[in-house]
């Protein structure tokens, strides 16, 4: 995971193994995901959660 942080702004992008069972046959998938957070009141609040595709496809 990487953390990209600028004042009251961050990003987070990181990458999730999954197993996935198919015709009886388990495979290891993997999906790419980023975080936006702002900084409200010194809290972190999420704006923006992107859930993406196989990074490797």
């Amino acid at each position: 995971e990487t953390l990209y942080q600028y004042e009251n702004s961050a990003i987070l992008v990181y990458t999730v193994k999954l197993k996935i069972k198919d015709k009886g046959k388990i495979h290891d998938r993997y999906r790419s995901n980023l975080m936006v957070f702002s900084k409200e009141n010194g809290e972190w609040k999420i704006i923006s959660d992107i859930v993406g595709q196989d990074p490797s496809n």
